[in-house]
């Protein structure tokens, strides 16, 4: 696998931080923090850019509110000159892992989206017979962030890079505590180190079924198993003993 090096001088340039600064903006500029950078946002930019090439920038403080829909939850907002690093940062990582994504994923890509993960549910409907909607509850601190770190190296190979990297992993630490079951089942660390998307590849071969993802919600729907309660038990398999869990709803398609 090609690991990607040389991206710090196009992450941290006036033109790159600028552009990522105009698209955090979108939406924004009505709030008291996009106001507040977009009055001043030259300076803000020439700002950020220093400190990143002096490797003195630091991720701020997160805002938590909660909000109800479509569930109660509660939001990390992350300080908005840090979501202009955030966009500076995608803007060059963000073609390297898009190929790497299964099709049938819709969350945070272009050209996807809620419409067409729609769509794309209502073919499965037509060739499925069932379906499983599933949400993995609190999903960013439960997962083991030295396998995502290590996930992420295998495609980046500039240490200035990785080091910012580690940065905003680092700035929200929300701690989970997780006792994994033991034998190898479907999300145990040590078993699955591939993450979510390789892990649901283990899903029985018997079963003809398809995928869709969304950020930390999953359906699978498929035919080859006795029943949808079949199904539903054999995802039992891949269970947390305490925090995190899971959610599981099975329905006829």
């Amino acid at each position: 696998m090609k690991r990607h090096k040389q991206l710090w001088e196009r992450i941290c340039a006036f033109e790159n931080i600028t552009d990522a600064a105009r698209e955090a903006m979108l939406g924004k500029r009505g709030t008291v923090a996009g106001a507040r950078f977009f009055a001043d946002w030259e300076r803000e930019v020439v700002r950020l850019e220093r400190e990143l090439r002096e490797g003195s920038y630091r991720p701020g403080a997160y805002h938590y509110f909660q909000i109800t829909d479509p569930k109660l939850r509660i939001v990390a907002a992350a300080p908005f000159r840090d979501r202009v690093v955030h966009h500076a940062l995608v803007r060059v990582i963000e073609p390297l892992f898009e190929p790497r994504f299964i099709e049938d994923s819709y969350a945070c890509r272009q050209g996807k989206g809620t419409h067409a993960g729609m769509r794309r549910a209502l073919e499965f409907a037509k060739r499925f017979p069932w379906a499983i909607k599933c949400d993995i509850r609190r999903y960013f601190p439960s997962i083991d962030h030295r396998i995502l770190r290590g996930q992420i190296g295998r495609v980046i190979g500039d240490p200035d890079a990785l080091r910012l990297i580690d940065l905003i992993l680092a700035s929200h630490v929300e701690r989970t505590e997780t006792r994994w079951p033991k034998g190898g089942d479907l999300f145990d660390a040590e078993a699955c180190r591939s993450s979510l998307a390789m892990c649901l590849r283990s899903w029985p071969h018997s079963t003809k079924s398809a995928t869709l993802l969304r950020s930390s919600a999953f359906s699978v729907a498929g035919r080859g198993l006795a029943s949808p309660l079949d199904a539903f038990l054999w995802t039992q398999d891949a269970r947390f003993e305490g925090k995190p869990g899971f959610r599981f709803k099975a329905k006829a398609a």
